[in-house]
């Protein structure tokens, strides 16, 4: 039996991550919880886990919407909000006036002079790289859901894909704190493992019939000189994502009755003695 499959276009990012039941699917940022920790994906499921929204966070999702819509959208579906009515950050303040503020733009997003300062400067960077604004213009799908089902699997696995091009690559956006982008992705990819999702929306998409080639993260820095890189996975670095992916898809699938049991999964080597260098 093959796989079963659904690809929703019409999907909100809140619904995407959804907790589905009684058969859960499971994303790439989920099944990275479970390499470090199986508890982490127990606590996960059990809606356990505190939500964090950071200003980097926020920031992450103006881009998206920008990539998603266009930079004159989102300005017609945003309030600046007056710079003493803002911390450092650019986040509201608190007060009376800041909440006043809001409830008269409640049908806007709220931002600052300094957050439209910095994604203004993105945007030109982005458009200014020609690899970036080719990949963009051959764009053919946007924020596209892919769920599968595997007959021989106790869950599914889902991707949410910020971009898919006429040709089949596929496109992730970065944001980056970093100012050298090239010197530093693969640092900030490695710890944020993605190149476990570039193995895993690749392996989504095309079992849900979707000739594709490959992944490419666009990275954009929000600091000075807010450069735009586009960026693959080395072969080298797939084919190790790939095992470590094939490996994790089976150990989950070997545990779930245990993970869904709230049975307590302690993280890998509890209970042993380690030697860490620490030099």
């Amino acid at each position: 039996m093959g796989d079963q499959t659904r690809v929703t276009m019409d999907e909100t990012n809140e619904q995407y991550h959804t907790i589905e039941k009684p058969v859960p699917y499971l994303s790439s940022s989920v099944m990275k919880l479970a390499i470090d920790s199986m508890m982490m994906l127990q606590l996960h499921l059990f809606g356990l886990l505190p939500r964090v929204e950071t200003s980097g966070m926020r920031r992450g999702t103006n881009w998206h919407e920008i990539r998603e819509f266009s930079y004159q959208s989102f300005l017609n579906t945003t309030a600046v909000m007056p710079d003493e009515l803002c911390r450092a950050d650019g986040s509201p303040r608190t007060n009376a006036n800041a909440r006043e503020f809001m409830e008269t733009h409640h049908d806007k997003q709220i931002t600052s002079h300094k957050e439209l300062e910095v994604l203004s400067n993105m945007e030109k960077a982005f458009w200014n790289n020609p690899a970036a604004a080719r990949l963009e213009e051959r764009v053919a799908h946007r924020e596209n859901s892919y769920r599968v089902m595997n007959s021989g699997m106790l869950y599914g696995q889902k991707a949410r894909i910020d971009a898919l091009t006429s040709d089949g690559i596929l496109l992730d956006y970065k944001t980056t704190t970093e100012q050298n982008v090239l010197a530093s992705f693969g640092r900030v990819a490695r710890r944020y493992k993605y190149g476990l999702s570039a193995v895993m929306y690749q392996d989504i998409v095309s079992r849900c019939g979707i000739d594709v080639s490959e992944m490419h993260f666009i990275v954009s820095s929000t600091v000075q000189p807010y450069e735009c890189q586009v960026i693959k996975c080395d072969k080298g670095s797939l084919e190790r994502w790939q095992a470590e992916y094939e490996t994790l898809t089976y150990e989950i699938n070997q545990n779930w009755e245990r993970i869904t049991r709230g049975d307590l999964l302690l993280p890998r080597g509890t209970g042993e003695i380690h030697e860490v260098e620490m030099f």
